[in-house]
């Protein structure tokens, strides 16, 4: 296969890239990312892609008219590097956060897609990845959908993919590429402390805005987030603890142990083997930053699964 210069939008901690360089023959010629710990992160294991760094992409994609609208601008899009391939996993959270606060594509973060977008249209790589989260609206995926056939020429319907068949977590997403790749075999890995397996608990929203406690009794961890304070919702719980039955799923009513204990939280290394980074990937920042880009993060094997089809 040629060797494919590619361009990455919303890098983070550089999933993308750690995958492509594993797998094709590729040369990043820009990416994108304005968070000082992921920049950080990026340009520690990355060192040779450090001055290519185009900052904010919506900046550079879009000016703002008098009314606040936002109007591409394509001579600048036109100047950036002649690309290959488009990769990039768009901000999700005002797709997957609870009805009551979504506002879809059109919110702060998630509009960000729109950039993504002008880039595909104007340049045109051969080649494209977007990733974003399943738990978003039909009419969401839809529209991305629609806005990416239009953009790229093809219809590109999604692929919803879960990392647990590659990982150790639960973690469903949507990736849109223009190649076939069939679904991910189970590889059966699940995740140990002392040679143990251990179970997830983890907490979400109702409709109502209140919450259930649930704990998953599979080896597989619940998906992590992107905040701070997101191991917070997550503990793992040695078999003893609970009187499990294998894959059941329970309610808050059904649980006697609620309380999350220092110990019980998952460690950065923890979570680096379940978005299949390297141990060690996120040891130029303090734990709790790790925690987010962590969660920010693609997975890893993912992508690398996903780029295998490209190869044939």
């Amino acid at each position: 296969m040629e060797k494919i210069n590619y361009f990455s939008l919303f890098t983070g901690i550089g999933g993308f890239e750690l995958a492509i360089e594993n797998s094709l023959n590729a040369e990043c010629v820009g990416w994108s990312e304005i968070d000082e710990h992921a920049i950080s992160v990026f340009t520690h294991h990355f060192k040779r892609y450090s001055s290519l760094n185009f900052g904010d992409i919506e900046r550079l994609v879009f000016d703002v008219n008098k009314k606040g609208e936002l109007i591409v601008n394509e001579n600048r899009v036109k100047c950036l590097p002649d690309i290959g391939m488009l990769v990039g996993g768009s901000p999700c959270q005002d797709l997957s956060i609870n009805k009551l606060n979504r506002e879809g594509l059109k919110g702060a973060r998630s509009r960000l897609f729109f950039a993504f977008l002008e880039i595909l249209r104007i340049k045109k790589p051969k080649y494209f990845i977007l990733e974003n989260v399943a738990s978003m609206p039909k009419e969401s995926k839809n529209n991305i959908t629609d806005y990416i056939e239009m953009a790229y020429g093809k219809r590109v319907e999604p692929m919803k993919i879960c990392s647990s068949a590659v990982s150790a977590q639960n973690r469903e997403r949507l990736y849109w590429f223009p190649w076939e790749v069939e679904y991910p075999k189970d590889r059966g890995v699940t995740i140990e402390r002392n040679g143990v397996p251990i179970h997830a608990w983890s907490k979400s929203a109702r409709k109502d805005g209140s919450f259930d406690e649930r704990i998953r009794v599979n080896g597989k961890a619940s998906t992590l987030t992107c905040s701070i304070n997101g191991t917070e919702s997550i503990g793992f719980f040695p078999p003893e603890r609970l009187d499990f039955k294998p894959r059941k799923v329970w309610k808050r009513s059904e649980l006697f142990y609620h309380n999350i204990k220092k110990d019980q939280k998952l460690t950065v290394s923890e979570c680096e083997f379940l978005q299949t980074f390297p141990r060690g990937w996120t040891s130029s920042i303090s734990k709790s930053q790790a925690h987010k880009c962590l969660g920010n993060a693609v997975n890893v094997e993912t992508i690398k699964h996903i780029l295998r089809g490209l190869k044939k």
